[in-house]
């Protein structure tokens, strides 16, 4: 049914595009292209499709699940306007790209280590460095290996061979796994990147997904993968023993704390966040294999045009307002604490864009295209971990979907089941598919860091 507001936006529309006819300046429904991380597709998909809803004018939004790696390739050839990465931009290709470019972090991932063994819980597996080092060189090829038997007595491990499923493609969650076992240089000899030169013994999969799926329809088989795609699976997940000697998943982590332990550089263009290191983080309280999540984009948009640069610098700054904070937690990452959200957006707001056309006023073109209001609650900052163990109770935390559920916020957690809103009309408004879910309130700037410093 169409409302008195829905026909409103869409006259309004008709009218800028009528009047965009008779002007000078090209006002074509402008395009803003992204590819990178598949690990982190649903959430960066739910972002765009929220941030279209609530738009003020009509623009197109697109993401490419192609892999950190081949991500960022695309936008070092100006193929793509920006990418989404695992891991940032190695210090050298930083230095050598021809442009100035943002590294912007706007969440924390963790990577899990996911298996496939009938009887044996998720969670309720253990594994160390070493051991999982030994896994993927095929060195232990059994599951009841007296190592493995040894870092799990009561459980019963199969006398079968161990499936070790990896990634083929460019993948950001294998350099941040490969970097786990290079740590040791004693145990792991096959180095790290976004691709190596597995051991024949492996099954090679793309993307993700692709791991998730063969781990569940594989009994016996072990991979890694991104926490929110292990929870969206379904599939176990192995607790890590990490560096004060604890074994820990990641539901069990404090993982903004670990981010508030980091060492960041001054800035988000730089080549100095390849050193920002999770791995040298000890405290009981520390998941292994954790990282932040970037937006890459070029400092300078004005090539783009009005319309399509003044977009990517208001969705750079969206991922970083509270309506995708608040619900990091659905998708199975962390929100970035304020120290880092302080930093990150104040890189978003220096993106240069091209200056508003002077006949925009004449067929009213919108001066902003993102309008998201946000109302953060007192009391409530977001970085919580991110949620239950894959297939278990969720302990009210709020279900990983790609639509608003019923179930109930963490007690002193923010409600991420609150309703879209539309501005324009103060009543609710459904968009089929949407997973981040925003409230009505303050504008899109007010995150909920700027909220947070006025006290």
């Amino acid at each position: 049914m169409w409302t008195a507001c829905s026909l409103a936006v869409l006259t309004g529309l008709a009218l800028v595009a009528h009047a965009a006819a008779q002007s000078g300046t090209d006002f074509s429904t402008p395009i803003v292209k992204g590819s990178g991380s598949t690990a982190a597709s649903e959430l960066t998909r739910a972002a765009l499709t929220n941030a279209s809803a609530t738009g003020n004018a009509q623009m197109s939004l697109t993401y490419d699940s192609v892999g950190s790696g081949q991500g960022q390739k695309n936008l070092l050839q100006n193929a793509y306007d920006y990418a989404i990465s695992d891991v940032p931009l190695s210090e050298a290709v930083y230095n050598s790209s021809a442009k100035d470019l943002f590294q912007i972090p706007f969440a924390i991932n963790s990577v899990t280590i996911v298996y496939n063994i009938s009887g044996i819980p998720s969670g309720a597996l253990r594994l160390d460095r070493p051991t999982l080092a030994a896994i993927y060189s095929c060195d232990i090829t059994l599951w009841n290996d007296p190592i493995i038997a040894g870092l799990n007595p009561g459980l019963a491990l199969p006398t079968r061979p161990i499936t070790v499923v990896v990634r083929t493609d460019a993948s950001g969650t294998t350099q941040q796994v490969t970097e786990y076992l290079a740590a040791d240089a004693n145990t792991w000899t096959l180095g790290s990147g976004k691709t190596i030169g597995w051991p024949k013994c492996v099954v090679t999969v793309q993307g993700s997904e692709g791991v998730v799926s063969y781990v569940s329809a594989n009994t016996l088989s072990i991979g890694y993968v991104e926490y929110g795609q292990a929870r969206k699976g379904g599939v176990s997940v192995a607790a890590l023993k990490n560096n004060a000697g604890a074994f820990v998943t990641p539901w069990q982590a404090n993982i903004t704390r670990m981010a508030n332990d980091l060492v960041l550089p001054p800035s988000a263009a730089s080549a100095q966040w390849e050193h920002v290191n999770f791995l040298s983080l000890v405290g009981a309280y520390v998941y292994p294999i954790c990282g932040l999540e970037f937006i890459m984009l070029n400092i300078n948009q004005t090539s783009k045009g009005y319309m399509a640069s003044t977009i990517m610098k208001e969705f750079t700054l969206y991922l970083l307002s509270d309506a995708v904070q608040y619900c990091m937690q659905n998708y199975g990452y962390t929100a970035i604490p304020l120290r880092l959200c302080r930093l990150a957006r104040g890189a978003a707001r220096t993106i240069v864009v091209a200056p508003r056309p002077p006949d925009a006023d004449a067929i009213s073109l919108p001066s902003s295209f993102i309008n998201v209001y946000i109302a953060p609650p007192p009391g409530t900052a977001p970085g919580a971990a991110p949620g239950a163990a894959p297939g278990a109770a969720s302990s009210g935390a709020p279900a990983l979907a790609s639509a608003p559920t019923s179930s109930q916020p963490k007690p002193g957690m923010p409600n991420p089941n609150l309703p879209l809103v539309d501005h324009l009309a103060g009543s609710p408004l459904v968009v089929p598919g949407n997973g981040v879910i925003a409230a009505a309130g303050r504008r899109l700037l007010d995150t909920w860091s700027e909220w947070a410093e006025q006290f």
